[in-house]
């Protein structure tokens, strides 16, 4: 699945990087891909039960946070509905395409030897170091 524009802001992970320093902005890429991986493997009804809940609304704080636009405006959908209210027909399925497009660049920002946005187009060298 090819990442949309949206799907990781450059310039919002990189400012919150440059703010928290690399290991912190490390500790929320991982907090926020435990969450994508959990939230993505998981079934409607988890979903929509009180703890599937609580990571969405979780995972949209972090999400915005870091830069994930998509996933954070998948995640309002469910989270920002009135409690008993029906969903928007498109909730469920957008959050599940944000957490699938989200997944692979979790993954490569996770990993401290590839710790870069894929649309960020600044040389190599001038990334934030991933270090513990």
């Amino acid at each position: 699945m090819a990442a949309e524009p949206d799907d990781l802001d450059a310039a919002t992970f990189a400012h919150v990087t440059a703010l928290l320093g690399a290991g912190r902005a490390r500790e929320l890429i991982l907090i926020l891909g435990t969450l994508v991986v959990e939230l993505h493997g998981a079934g409607d009804a988890f979903l929509a039960c009180p703890d599937g809940l609580a990571s969405i609304h979780r995972l949209k704080s972090e999400a915005g946070l870091m830069g994930f636009a998509r996933l954070g405006r998948a995640c309002e959908a469910i989270d920002g509905a009135a409690p008993g209210a029906a969903l928007a027909a498109d909730a469920m399925p957008s959050l599940r395409m944000a957490l699938a497009s989200a997944l692979p660049i979790v993954a490569r920002l996770s990993d401290p030897d590839q710790g870069r946005p894929a649309n960020d187009a600044a040389p190599r060298r001038a990334a934030p170091a991933f270090g513990g």
